[in-house]
């Protein structure tokens, strides 16, 4: 990001994502790379939350730019 405003924006956006989660945590996709079912993605555009869900939680477990390679995160 290369102003403070739009590093704002981006900060909100993620935040509005991940509280949607806790209404409705399997509104994200299906990570196409994985065929794992409490694996998903929300996109905040150009960005991946990558999350997992359980019965009692939902954990966040990256953020990434979306043409990032999968491979190098550890975690997934």
């Amino acid at each position: 990001m290369d102003s403070p405003r739009a590093a704002a924006d981006f900060v909100r956006s993620v935040f509005a994502a991940s509280d949607h989660l806790e209404l409705f945590p399997r509104s994200g996709r299906r990570m196409p790379e994985f065929e794992r079912d409490e694996l998903r993605e929300l996109i905040v555009r150009p960005y991946r939350l990558i999350y997992s869900i359980s019965d009692s939680q939902v954990v966040i477990l990256h953020v990434i730019h979306g043409a990032r390679l999968l491979g190098d995160i550890p975690e997934i």
